[in-house]
Parts: structure tokens; C-alpha cells; sequence
């Protein structure tokens, strides 16, 4: 009867151990299905540029962050085709001020960012401009751009944006980009520099 409970004890031991492991195993192929990779992620670049060329034509890029500027730069490099870039830097509120403010840029506001674009785009009036990013999450940043440009002068029709991936709230919300490439349905998603929040 000792020898039955103490095997009974290391049975439930490793079926415990087994729980964990199978556990921790589900959670990474679950974020490995929902990863994107450098591959597909240079595979969307090269789609959007090539897209927005047939559809808008651009002459001036605007990026939204680092992100977005890698998007940009890995769709020129593939394409061999380069236009003049502008990036705009994006403070998350929620985790306090930049130290230093940007010179040179107009800050815009939406519930979650301060939006620091380049003064020097406000010259492109007469200019098609590609806005390209990495992400769209409720689409706010793209309609206070957009609005932005338009009081500056800049005509609706002269303004597309283009994302890799799309949320489902976005689209749903009639506030997703005018191209994307990827529409994410679920909020886990993983990009080669980190996960999408």
C-alpha cells in the first residue's frame, strides 16, 4: 500500500510537470502561428509599395515611427525605387513624456499619442503623399494625420496610407488604412522587433 502511494505521488508529480511544459509548449507554437517573420514582413513592404504605385502614384513618403520607417526602406530598397521620406516620432502618453520635444515638428493629439510630424511636409502641399506604417490599431493616428494634412492644404486625394496589418477594429470602425496587407482579426500578433499592442 506504501509503494502504490508513493507511485501514485510521482505519477501526479509528473502530470503536473507534463501540464506545465504542454502548457508553455501551446503558448509558443500559438505566438509562433502568430508571428510575423522578416520574410513575410519584406513580402508586405514590397506588396504595399508596389500597390500604391499602380493605384495613387506617390512623391512624397511620410512614415509613423521606426517601425513604419523600416516598412518603408525594406519596400524601397526590394523595388529599387527611393523617394524623399519624412518620419513622424510617436510619445506614448501612457508611459510618460519624451525628455527632449522635437524642433522642427507640430505636435497633434489623439487618446493615446502625441504625434511630433515634420513642419517641413506642411511645404509638400502640391505633393502625393504615401503614409506607410507597420500597424493600424483603432486608426486613430491615421485620421488625425490625415485631418492634419488636410487643413494644411493638402487634398484629400492626394493622401493615401498604406499598412502592413490592419486590426478588425479598424475596419470595422471604417477607419482602417486605404491598403493593407494583412488584416488581423485577433489582438496577439508578433512583428520581428516585438508584439503588436
Amino acid at each position: 500500500m506504501k509503494f502504490l502511494t508513493i507511485g501514485l505521488g510521482v505519477l501526479s508529480c509528473l502530470g503536473t510537470l507534463g501540464t506545465f511544459y504542454f502548457g508553455w509548449k501551446t503558448v509558443l507554437l500559438q505566438r509562433l502561428r502568430n508571428s510575423l517573420t522578416w520574410k513575410d514582413i519584406e513580402s508586405g513592404s514590397l506588396f504595399l509599395l508596389r500597390e500604391a504605385e499602380k493605384r495613387f502614384r506617390p512623391e512624397v513618403l511620410l512614415t509613423t515611427s521606426g517601425p513604419g520607417a523600416i516598412v518603408a526602406n525594406l519596400a524601397m530598397s526590394q523595388a529599387r525605387r527611393f523617394y524623399p521620406i519624412y518620419t513622424i516620432m510617436l510619445e506614448d502618453k501612457r508611459s510618460g513624456a519624451f525628455k527632449l520635444k522635437p524642433k522642427g515638428h507640430v505636435e497633434l493629439s489623439t487618446h493615446k499619442w502625441l504625434i511630433h510630424l515634420p513642419e517641413q511636409l506642411c511645404q509638400e502641399v502640391n505633393k502625393r503623399v504615401l503614409i506607410m506604417d507597420d500597424c493600424v490599431m483603432s486608426g486613430d493616428v491615421q485620421a488625425a494625420i490625415c485631418g492634419f494634412l488636410e487643413t494644411k492644404g493638402f487634398p484629400r486625394k492626394n493622401i493615401f496610407f498604406a499598412t502592413l496589418v490592419c486590426s478588425q477594429i479598424a475596419s470595422e470602425t471604417k477607419k482602417a488604412p486605404n491598403l493593407h496587407w494583412h488584416l488581423n482579426p485577433h489582438k496577439d500578433l508578433f512583428f520581428p522587433w516585438g508584439r503588436w499592442f
